[in-house]
């Protein structure tokens, strides 16, 4: 089912924040939330919306998800699914934050939630993406199975979806991964350039299987130079945690980690 956000929804001032905001210094921001950056002027407009393929799922989401452009005030990401994409206009270097009230976000390999970002008048779609991935599921100590399969996804979700030029400052702190937690992450993100540290010393089943599949603007090597994504950790008695993790990718490396390796962007 589709999600797009219906901005006259929130207060007036969700939309006015992006055209010209308030006059007004509030300070800086301290949000640690998912926090996302135009690379480009969309003045043609952009619009915002979030997916699943689970109607149980989008039930669940639709009164947990939200969105903010300040780090502050926060509103329901509900979407409609009676109305069409809403356009509005956003500059580069502009943000907006998400975040989940719930530990829930994905069900599982076949239900799971994605974003979906189109641009009117423009072909690429490039933003920056940082902030603690965790805001995703409430800030929980353990990652749910296949909470972020697919989030950024292109290919993976039939050429929607949205793309990520810089991963770099989007943090996943957790040491200990479930089963498909990061499965097609970024499948197709064609424009990623940097990807995010995996520092995780503990794998499961498909947690990075197929992560940045397809991400061929993405320069990789093995026990190289440049900035380490992760040094990959044992794989024993597991079932394909790294499998085709930089397959489509570019560089000196392309297909998938062997432990104690260590894989760099460059």
């Amino acid at each position: 089912m589709k999600k797009i956000v219906t901005v006259i929804s929130f207060l007036p001032c969700f939309l006015f924040a992006f055209s010209c905001g308030n006059g007004q210094d509030p300070g800086p921001i301290d949000c640690k939330d998912l926090c996302f950056t135009a690379v480009c002027d969309y003045s043609d407009g952009v619009s915002i919306g979030w997916k699943t393929n689970s109607d149980n799922l989008t039930s669940q989401l639709e009164k947990t998800i939200q969105i903010s452009v300040d780090g502050r005030d926060w509103h329901t990401w509900d979407g409609d699914p009676d109305t069409t994409d809403f356009m509005f206009p956003m500059k580069a270097g502009e943000k907006f934050y998400i975040r989940n009230t719930s530990k829930t976000l994905s069900l599982s390999q076949d239900e799971y939630f994605y974003f979906e970002f189109k641009e009117q008048g423009h072909n690429d779609r490039f933003w920056d993406i940082s902030g603690d991935i965790r805001s995703l599921i409430n800030y929980a100590d353990e990652i749910p199975e296949y909470s972020f399969c697919n989030l950024f996804g292109f290919e993976y979700t039939a050429g929607e979806g949205f793309n990520v030029r810089d991963a770099s400052q989007l943090l996943l702190p957790t040491d200990k991964l479930s089963k498909g937690c990061y499965q097609a992450m970024f499948y197709g993100c064609y424009d990623l350039t940097k990807a995010p540290s995996l520092p995780a010393t503990k794998l499961a089943d498909y947690c990075y299987n197929n992560m940045f599949y397809g991400c061929r603007s993405l320069k990789v090597n093995e026990n190289g130079t440049g900035t380490e994504i992760f040094t990959c950790p044992s794989t024993d008695n597991l079932t394909d945690p790294v499998t085709d993790m930089f397959t489509g990718t570019t560089g000196d490396f392309t297909s998938t980690p062997t432990t104690g390796n260590t894989y760099n962007y460059y």
